[in-house]
């Protein structure tokens, strides 16, 4: 299942309500690094 297997995940978003973005790095914080499907990255919390 490429979901499960690719790690994505669904990014709060203030113009599109979620986008879908995929887990690029977990970092030791519990932060992690995520690619949007709308091109963008960003850092979000684990939780």
């Amino acid at each position: 299942n490429e979901w499960a297997a690719k790690k994505f995940v669904w990014v709060p978003d203030e113009h599109e309500g979620f986008v879908r973005g995929q887990v690029r790095q977990e970092q030791m914080d519990g932060q992690l690094l995520v690619d949007l499907e709308n091109g963008k990255r960003v850092t979000i919390h684990k939780d």
